[in-house]
Protein backbone atom coordinates (compact mmCIF):
# COMPACT_ATOMS: atom_id res chain seq x y z
CA UNK A 1 0.00 0.00 0.00
CA UNK A 2 2.69 2.09 1.11
CA UNK A 3 4.74 1.75 -2.78
CA UNK A 4 1.62 2.57 -3.87
CA UNK A 5 0.94 5.66 -2.76
CA UNK A 6 4.13 6.62 -3.36
CA UNK A 7 4.20 6.10 -6.85
CA UNK A 8 0.96 8.31 -7.10
CA UNK A 9 2.54 10.86 -5.45
CA UNK A 10 5.56 10.86 -8.06
CA UNK A 11 3.47 10.80 -11.01
CA UNK A 12 1.87 13.45 -9.49
CA UNK A 13 5.14 16.00 -9.45
CA UNK A 14 5.86 14.41 -12.89
CA UNK A 15 2.55 15.75 -14.40
CA UNK A 16 2.86 19.18 -12.44
CA UNK A 17 6.30 19.75 -13.74
CA UNK A 18 5.16 18.82 -17.24
CA UNK A 19 2.48 21.86 -17.07
CA UNK A 20 4.82 23.98 -15.79
CA UNK A 21 7.24 23.61 -18.55
CA UNK A 22 4.44 23.78 -21.07
CA UNK A 23 2.90 27.08 -19.47
CA UNK A 24 6.72 28.47 -20.01
CA UNK A 25 7.57 27.37 -23.07
CA UNK A 26 4.03 28.96 -24.54
CA UNK A 27 4.94 32.32 -22.99
CA UNK A 28 8.36 32.04 -24.43
CA UNK A 29 6.56 31.15 -28.51
CA UNK A 30 4.50 33.99 -28.00
CA UNK A 31 7.17 36.57 -26.78
CA UNK A 32 9.48 35.50 -29.98
CA UNK A 33 6.68 36.13 -32.50
CA UNK A 34 5.49 39.28 -31.06
CA UNK A 35 9.08 40.66 -31.04
CA UNK A 36 9.68 39.43 -34.90
CA UNK A 37 6.51 41.27 -35.47
CA UNK A 38 7.91 44.60 -34.02
CA UNK A 39 10.78 44.16 -36.11
CA UNK A 40 8.82 43.44 -38.94
CA UNK A 41 6.85 46.58 -38.63
CA UNK A 42 9.97 48.70 -37.56
CA UNK A 43 11.89 47.82 -40.88
CA UNK A 44 8.87 48.33 -42.80
CA UNK A 45 8.48 51.52 -41.20
CA UNK A 46 12.01 52.78 -42.05
CA UNK A 47 12.44 51.64 -45.51
CA UNK A 48 9.08 53.56 -46.28
CA UNK A 49 10.44 56.64 -44.67
CA UNK A 50 13.66 55.87 -46.18
CA UNK A 51 12.02 55.89 -49.27
CA UNK A 52 10.52 59.10 -48.84
CA UNK A 53 13.52 61.10 -47.77
CA UNK A 54 12.55 61.27 -44.22
CA UNK A 55 14.69 60.55 -41.01
CA UNK A 56 13.99 58.23 -38.27
CA UNK A 57 13.75 59.10 -34.76
CA UNK A 58 12.77 57.28 -31.77
CA UNK A 59 9.83 58.78 -29.32
CA UNK A 60 12.12 59.23 -26.70
CA UNK A 61 15.03 60.71 -29.23
CA UNK A 62 12.32 63.56 -30.42
CA UNK A 63 11.23 64.23 -26.99
CA UNK A 64 14.68 64.60 -25.63
CA UNK A 65 15.15 67.38 -29.28
CA UNK A 66 11.93 69.00 -28.64
CA UNK A 67 13.47 69.55 -25.18
CA UNK A 68 16.67 70.93 -26.32
CA UNK A 69 14.72 73.23 -28.21
CA UNK A 70 12.16 74.68 -25.95
CA UNK A 71 14.51 74.85 -23.05
CA UNK A 72 17.22 76.70 -25.00
CA UNK A 73 17.33 80.69 -24.84
CA UNK A 74 19.03 80.36 -28.17
CA UNK A 75 15.38 78.98 -30.31
CA UNK A 76 12.23 80.73 -30.66
CA UNK A 77 9.19 78.48 -31.27
CA UNK A 78 10.23 77.43 -34.85
CA UNK A 79 12.86 76.19 -33.80
CA UNK A 80 15.31 78.44 -35.41
CA UNK A 81 18.66 79.89 -33.81
CA UNK A 82 18.75 83.37 -32.80
CA UNK A 83 21.96 83.53 -33.87
CA UNK A 84 21.06 82.18 -37.48
CA UNK A 85 18.10 85.01 -38.04
CA UNK A 86 20.88 87.51 -37.47
CA UNK A 87 22.97 86.57 -40.46
CA UNK A 88 22.21 87.93 -43.97
CA UNK A 89 22.57 86.62 -47.13
CA UNK A 90 22.80 88.00 -50.74
CA UNK A 91 19.77 89.93 -51.48
CA UNK A 92 18.02 88.33 -54.39
CA UNK A 93 15.35 89.74 -56.91
CA UNK A 94 12.51 89.95 -54.62
CA UNK A 95 9.65 92.28 -53.54
CA UNK A 96 12.00 93.22 -50.31
CA UNK A 97 14.35 94.79 -52.88
CA UNK A 98 12.03 96.76 -54.36
CA UNK A 99 10.06 97.80 -51.47
CA UNK A 100 13.13 98.58 -50.26
CA UNK A 101 14.30 101.07 -52.41
CA UNK A 102 10.58 102.55 -52.79
CA UNK A 103 11.17 103.60 -49.27
CA UNK A 104 14.44 104.71 -49.52
CA UNK A 105 13.18 107.46 -52.04
CA UNK A 106 10.09 107.94 -50.47
CA UNK A 107 12.64 109.22 -47.41
CA UNK A 108 14.83 110.96 -49.58
CA UNK A 109 11.95 112.68 -50.71
CA UNK A 110 10.98 114.00 -47.63
CA UNK A 111 14.65 115.28 -47.31
CA UNK A 112 13.83 117.08 -50.73
CA UNK A 113 10.68 118.85 -49.58
CA UNK A 114 12.02 120.00 -46.40
CA UNK A 115 15.06 121.74 -48.53
CA UNK A 116 12.32 123.02 -51.08
CA UNK A 117 10.37 124.67 -48.38
CA UNK A 118 13.53 125.94 -46.60
CA UNK A 119 14.61 127.37 -49.89
CA UNK A 120 10.75 128.51 -50.81
CA UNK A 121 11.23 126.26 -53.84
CA UNK A 122 8.41 124.77 -53.64
CA UNK A 123 6.19 125.42 -56.45
CA UNK A 124 2.26 125.07 -55.28
CA UNK A 125 2.31 126.71 -52.54
CA UNK A 126 -0.48 124.61 -50.22
CA UNK A 127 0.96 123.71 -47.57
CA UNK A 128 1.19 120.05 -46.44
CA UNK A 129 -1.01 117.93 -43.89
CA UNK A 130 1.70 117.44 -41.41
CA UNK A 131 5.00 119.20 -41.73
CA UNK A 132 7.82 117.98 -44.02
CA UNK A 133 10.46 117.63 -40.71
CA UNK A 134 7.85 115.83 -39.21
CA UNK A 135 7.24 113.41 -42.58
CA UNK A 136 10.70 112.82 -42.76
CA UNK A 137 11.25 111.69 -38.66
CA UNK A 138 8.28 109.17 -39.11
CA UNK A 139 10.75 107.24 -41.53
CA UNK A 140 13.37 106.81 -38.97
CA UNK A 141 13.97 103.80 -37.22
CA UNK A 142 14.02 104.46 -33.49
CA UNK A 143 17.65 102.55 -32.90
CA UNK A 144 18.52 105.67 -35.09
CA UNK A 145 17.16 108.25 -33.07
CA UNK A 146 17.96 106.80 -29.89
CA UNK A 147 21.34 106.85 -30.53
CA UNK A 148 21.84 110.00 -32.68
CA UNK A 149 19.50 112.23 -30.69
CA UNK A 150 17.71 113.14 -33.66
CA UNK A 151 14.11 115.00 -33.27
CA UNK A 152 12.00 116.81 -35.75
CA UNK A 153 13.55 119.96 -36.13
CA UNK A 154 17.12 118.67 -35.96
CA UNK A 155 15.70 117.22 -39.61
CA UNK A 156 16.36 120.11 -41.43
CA UNK A 157 20.19 119.78 -41.24
CA UNK A 158 19.84 116.30 -43.73
CA UNK A 159 17.89 118.53 -46.32
CA UNK A 160 19.32 118.34 -49.84
CA UNK A 161 18.61 116.64 -53.17
CA UNK A 162 19.55 113.05 -53.13
CA UNK A 163 19.72 110.04 -55.19
CA UNK A 164 20.53 106.85 -53.79
CA UNK A 165 22.11 104.15 -56.54
CA UNK A 166 22.63 100.75 -55.15
CA UNK A 167 25.51 98.94 -55.58
CA UNK A 168 24.97 95.93 -53.68
CA UNK A 169 22.97 94.39 -50.76
CA UNK A 170 21.80 91.83 -48.03
CA UNK A 171 18.99 90.70 -46.79
CA UNK A 172 18.44 89.69 -43.01
CA UNK A 173 15.91 88.36 -40.49
CA UNK A 174 14.84 89.27 -37.32
CA UNK A 175 12.12 90.46 -35.49
CA UNK A 176 11.54 92.18 -39.37
CA UNK A 177 12.05 91.89 -42.79
CA UNK A 178 15.63 93.90 -43.07
CA UNK A 179 17.32 95.03 -46.45
CA UNK A 180 21.11 96.02 -46.06
CA UNK A 181 21.95 98.32 -48.62
CA UNK A 182 25.40 100.05 -49.87
CA UNK A 183 26.25 102.08 -53.00
CA UNK A 184 26.09 105.92 -53.38
CA UNK A 185 24.43 108.64 -52.92
CA UNK A 186 24.45 111.60 -55.25
CA UNK A 187 24.19 115.01 -54.21
CA UNK A 188 22.24 117.03 -57.22
CA UNK A 189 22.46 120.59 -55.62
CA UNK A 190 25.98 120.55 -55.01
CA UNK A 191 26.82 117.94 -57.84
CA UNK A 192 29.03 116.02 -55.58
CA UNK A 193 29.17 111.80 -54.60
CA UNK A 194 29.56 109.56 -51.00
CA UNK A 195 29.61 105.97 -50.56
CA UNK A 196 26.57 105.53 -48.75
CA UNK A 197 24.15 103.02 -47.07
CA UNK A 198 20.87 102.42 -45.82
CA UNK A 199 18.95 99.91 -43.45
CA UNK A 200 15.21 99.60 -44.25
CA UNK A 201 13.14 97.14 -41.93
CA UNK A 202 9.49 96.05 -42.84
CA UNK A 203 6.90 95.35 -41.00
CA UNK A 204 4.74 93.19 -43.78
CA UNK A 205 1.56 92.70 -41.59
CA UNK A 206 1.12 96.84 -41.68
CA UNK A 207 3.18 97.82 -44.72
CA UNK A 208 5.32 100.19 -42.97
CA UNK A 209 9.08 100.87 -42.82
CA UNK A 210 11.72 102.30 -40.84
CA UNK A 211 15.13 103.79 -42.04
CA UNK A 212 18.53 103.50 -40.19
CA UNK A 213 21.19 106.26 -42.19
CA UNK A 214 24.75 105.66 -43.41
CA UNK A 215 26.24 107.44 -40.38
CA UNK A 216 24.51 104.95 -38.12
CA UNK A 217 26.08 102.22 -39.90
CA UNK A 218 29.33 103.98 -40.04
CA UNK A 219 29.90 104.06 -36.28
CA UNK A 220 28.75 100.59 -35.99
CA UNK A 221 31.28 99.16 -38.26
CA UNK A 222 28.59 98.72 -41.04
CA UNK A 223 30.33 99.51 -44.04
CA UNK A 224 30.82 96.08 -45.94
CA UNK A 225 29.29 92.92 -45.44
CA UNK A 226 29.72 89.29 -47.05
CA UNK A 227 27.46 86.51 -46.61
CA UNK A 228 26.88 84.48 -43.41
CA UNK A 229 28.19 87.70 -41.53
CA UNK A 230 25.74 88.50 -38.65
CA UNK A 231 23.87 91.45 -38.05
CA UNK A 232 22.90 92.78 -34.85
CA UNK A 233 20.38 95.76 -34.28
CA UNK A 234 19.65 94.75 -30.89
CA UNK A 235 16.04 95.56 -31.90
CA UNK A 236 13.20 92.99 -30.23
CA UNK A 237 10.09 95.46 -31.86
CA UNK A 238 8.26 95.39 -34.88
CA UNK A 239 8.02 98.54 -37.02
CA UNK A 240 5.43 100.56 -35.84
CA UNK A 241 3.12 102.21 -38.56
CA UNK A 242 2.68 106.14 -38.21
CA UNK A 243 1.88 109.12 -40.87
CA UNK A 244 4.06 108.87 -43.76
CA UNK A 245 6.06 105.50 -42.99
CA UNK A 246 4.05 102.92 -44.92
CA UNK A 247 4.38 101.43 -48.16
CA UNK A 248 2.79 99.86 -51.13
CA UNK A 249 3.28 96.03 -51.25
CA UNK A 250 4.91 95.45 -54.73
CA UNK A 251 3.64 92.72 -57.37
CA UNK A 252 6.56 91.32 -58.77
CA UNK A 253 5.22 90.83 -62.34
CA UNK A 254 7.56 91.45 -65.54
CA UNK A 255 6.49 94.93 -66.40
CA UNK A 256 6.70 95.53 -62.70
CA UNK A 257 10.57 94.80 -62.14
CA UNK A 258 11.28 96.17 -65.89
CA UNK A 259 10.19 99.92 -64.63
CA UNK A 260 12.13 99.92 -61.31
CA UNK A 261 15.27 99.07 -63.41
CA UNK A 262 14.83 101.16 -66.36
CA UNK A 263 14.00 103.77 -63.44
CA UNK A 264 17.38 103.11 -61.67
CA UNK A 265 19.56 102.65 -65.42
CA UNK A 266 18.60 105.89 -65.88
CA UNK A 267 19.09 107.72 -62.82
CA UNK A 268 22.21 105.80 -63.08
CA UNK A 269 23.26 107.28 -66.28
CA UNK A 270 22.09 110.72 -65.66
CA UNK A 271 23.98 110.96 -62.60
CA UNK A 272 26.87 108.74 -62.71
CA UNK A 273 27.60 107.60 -66.34
CA UNK A 274 30.90 105.60 -65.50
CA UNK A 275 28.43 102.64 -63.53
CA UNK A 276 26.05 102.84 -65.70
CA UNK A 277 28.23 102.09 -68.76
CA UNK A 278 29.31 98.87 -67.02
CA UNK A 279 25.33 98.05 -67.01
CA UNK A 280 25.21 98.12 -70.57
CA UNK A 281 25.78 94.23 -72.98
CA UNK A 282 29.28 94.04 -73.95
CA UNK A 283 28.05 94.71 -77.55
CA UNK A 284 26.58 97.57 -76.35
CA UNK A 285 30.07 98.75 -74.05
CA UNK A 286 31.88 97.99 -77.68
CA UNK A 287 29.07 100.26 -79.26
CA UNK A 288 30.23 103.37 -77.13
CA UNK A 289 34.02 102.51 -76.78
CA UNK A 290 33.98 104.51 -73.30
CA UNK A 291 32.02 105.59 -69.89
CA UNK A 292 33.27 109.38 -71.45
CA UNK A 293 31.49 108.61 -75.03
CA UNK A 294 28.49 106.87 -73.36
CA UNK A 295 28.22 109.80 -70.82
CA UNK A 296 27.99 112.43 -73.96
CA UNK A 297 25.49 110.60 -75.79
CA UNK A 298 22.96 110.75 -73.08
CA UNK A 299 23.51 114.49 -72.65
CA UNK A 300 23.17 115.20 -76.46
CA UNK A 301 19.44 112.48 -76.09
CA UNK A 302 18.82 113.64 -72.93
CA UNK A 303 15.06 114.04 -73.79
CA UNK A 304 14.49 111.33 -75.87
CA UNK A 305 16.94 108.99 -72.70
CA UNK A 306 14.41 110.40 -70.55
CA UNK A 307 11.19 109.59 -72.23
CA UNK A 308 12.50 105.76 -72.27
CA UNK A 309 9.30 103.63 -70.44
CA UNK A 310 8.62 100.34 -70.14
CA UNK A 311 4.90 99.97 -71.50
CA UNK A 312 4.59 96.03 -71.65
CA UNK A 313 7.06 93.47 -70.93
CA UNK A 314 7.46 89.81 -70.85
CA UNK A 315 9.95 87.20 -69.55
CA UNK A 316 11.75 84.44 -70.26
CA UNK A 317 14.32 82.28 -67.72
CA UNK A 318 17.74 81.22 -68.74
CA UNK A 319 19.92 79.57 -66.11
CA UNK A 320 20.77 82.05 -63.22
CA UNK A 321 19.35 84.95 -65.02
CA UNK A 322 15.31 85.92 -66.03
CA UNK A 323 15.39 88.19 -69.60
CA UNK A 324 12.55 90.96 -69.95
CA UNK A 325 11.98 91.94 -73.26
CA UNK A 326 10.55 95.42 -73.10
CA UNK A 327 8.36 98.10 -75.23
CA UNK A 328 8.07 101.20 -74.54
CA UNK A 329 5.28 103.82 -75.69
CA UNK A 330 6.85 103.85 -79.27
CA UNK A 331 6.93 100.54 -80.26
CA UNK A 332 10.48 100.30 -79.33
CA UNK A 333 12.27 97.11 -77.77
CA UNK A 334 15.03 96.92 -75.24
CA UNK A 335 16.58 94.14 -73.37
CA UNK A 336 16.74 93.47 -69.52
CA UNK A 337 18.98 90.92 -67.86
CA UNK A 338 19.02 90.40 -64.11
CA UNK A 339 20.53 87.55 -61.65
CA UNK A 340 17.78 86.08 -60.13
CA UNK A 341 20.50 85.62 -56.79
CA UNK A 342 21.50 88.92 -57.00
CA UNK A 343 19.35 92.00 -57.90
CA UNK A 344 22.68 94.44 -58.71
CA UNK A 345 24.08 92.27 -61.55
CA UNK A 346 21.76 93.48 -64.29
CA UNK A 347 22.61 94.33 -67.44
CA UNK A 348 20.63 96.53 -70.48
CA UNK A 349 20.54 96.21 -74.12
CA UNK A 350 19.11 98.79 -76.04
CA UNK A 351 17.67 98.99 -79.50
CA UNK A 352 19.48 101.16 -81.73
CA UNK A 353 16.53 103.09 -82.59
CA UNK A 354 16.63 104.36 -78.82
CA UNK A 355 19.33 106.36 -78.67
Amino acid sequence: MKNKNTLLLIIAIVIIVLIIVFVIVSNTVKSSKSNINEITETNETLATQEQNGEEYYEENNLEEIDSEVSNNPNYDSTGISEEDTKKVYDLNLSTLYLESMYCINLYNSRLENIYNEEHNLNQDGNSPDISYTQAAFNCLDPIYINNSNVNKESMKQFAGHYVFIPTSGFRSLQQNQIAILFGYRIDTINNSQEDYGYIVQLNEADNAFSIIPYDFMKNAGITSLQEGNKLNLNNNTIVEKKDNNYYTPSNLDSKKVAMEYIKLFKSTAINKPDLAFTKLTSDYRNKYGSAENFGQYISNYSERFNSLNVSTATEKTEGEYTIYTCYDNNGETFYLKVNNQNAFEYYIELSNITL
